[in-house]
């Protein structure tokens, strides 16, 4: 049955694992926000201490994205693509025993590797399947991820609030998830030939040069995302901090529950501009759409600040990501753009920018957090929001194609 199906049915049902496999990474990467007060309560660490747990990812992320850089393009996808949610499915699991502070800590750290590997395999891998309609479909696999990312705080309060569980039994559910995505995809891989790719990459024997850092850094265009992506990591502290800062201000009117609908209503609207993102990058250019984005972002921020009301949050959240949500999306299709042969590596460089900056972000705003207060450390990333929008205004050069 597979084996008769022609080369763009083969890359349809290939791209759709692809969406499950986001999916269920979405899952995963997206529960430890609302789980980390408990996480925070669980190991009795202040904010500071809990800096730990996110450097750890943090330099798993960059270690991997290296790693990527070297030999990422040139690994047949389909392997990769099994071994990864293999190990990412039995990481979370173990993740699931709660244990000590310090295996958490290292089990972190893998578990944001695979997670990025995972994702940087997905995307290159449909970009080459899709060619020069990667937008198309980068977009569509997206929004499956922020659909797992709307679904996650909801399951970690259905496991927490209504079944009554620990903050690790979500790992263990999601870590399941995972491993059943990734043995499907093996059955049905096994019976059917690897599609035929739009645009072709490397073999080990190639006698073609690997994309190097240095020829990156001489395209303009690369360096307007490397420093994006820096800006970016230091502006994305407030999204992640958010369950935190709600819980810490007042948990009472921000308990599990209302910080999971303002959660979900953030997702939603993630959700909506992804779909809208797909026809939208017809009409409207990459790097325009990035502009807007970037200064509306950071403008319902500021309004939800200066409110601090669930209601308030959950209008603004949905706004923002409403408009915003597609961002990341964006910036990826900028990048394979650069470099279509290359998406893997190139992706992965950009993401290099973003793991070096988050290594200090994460601890910086913490620190400002617990020695100023927690108000002032969810303002100052707001200016890093601002920088993002200069950096796409002034320093990227506008294509006619993009």
């Amino acid at each position: 049955m597979f084996r008769s199906l022609n080369n763009r049915n083969k890359i349809l049902i290939v791209t759709g694992f692809c969406f499950g496999f986001m999916f269920a990474e979405a899952l995963i990467s997206n529960i430890y926000s609302t789980l980390q007060p408990f996480i925070i309560e669980h190991y009795g660490t202040s904010l500071t201490e809990s800096s730990l747990f996110s450097m750890s990812g943090q330099i798993g992320h960059l270690l991997i994205m290296y790693i990527i850089m070297l030999i990422s393009d040139r690994i047949e996808k389909t392997k990769l693509l099994v071994a990864l949610g293999t190990a990412l499915g039995f990481c979370a699991l173990l993740v699931g025993t709660a244990p000590s502070k310090i295996e958490l800590i290292l089990l972190l750290a893998v578990l944001t590797m695979l997670e990025s590997y995972l994702d940087n395999t997905c995307t290159a891998y449909v970009s080459n399947m899709w060619g020069d309609q990667r937008a198309h479909y980068i977009g569509l696999m997206f929004v499956l991820f922020v659909v797992g990312s709307s679904v996650a705080p909801n399951l970690n309060s259905f496991i927490i609030e209504d079944m009554g569980k620990g903050w690790n039994v979500s790992y263990t559910v999601t870590g399941l998830i995972c491993l059943g995505v990734t043995g499907l995809f093996a059955v049905v891989i096994l019976l059917m030939k690897e599609p035929e790719l739009a645009v072709s990459v490397q073999p080990w024997n190639s006698e073609k040069k690997k994309l190097s850092v240095g020829q990156m850094l001489k395209n303009r265009n690369m360096r307007a995302l490397f420093l994006a992506n820096i800006t970016l990591s230091f502006y994305m502290y407030f999204g992640s901090q958010l369950p935190v800062f709600f819980f810490m201000t007042n948990s009472e009117v921000f308990d599990t529950k209302t910080r999971g609908m303002i959660a979900t209503a953030g997702s939603i609207g993630s959700i909506v501009s992804r779909v809208l993102y797909v026809p939208l990058s017809r009409k409207l250019r990459t790097i325009r759409y990035l502009r807007i984005q970037s200064l509306t972002s950071v403008l319902f921020n500021v309004i939800g600040l200066v409110f601090m009301n669930p209601y308030v949050w959950m209008v603004c959240l949905f706004l923002s990501n409403m408009i915003g949500g597609a961002s990341y999306t964006a910036r990826t299709v900028l990048t394979c753009n650069e470099y279509p042969e290359y998406a893997s590596s190139a992706s992965a460089a950009t993401a290099v920018a973003s793991g070096i900056a988050g290594l200090f972000a994460t601890p910086i705003m913490n620190m400002i957090a617990d020695n100023i207060s927690f108000l002032a450390a969810m303002v100052v990333p707001l200016f890093f929001g601002i920088g993002t929008f200069f950096v796409f205004r002034f320093v990227y050069v506008e294509k006619e194609a993009v």
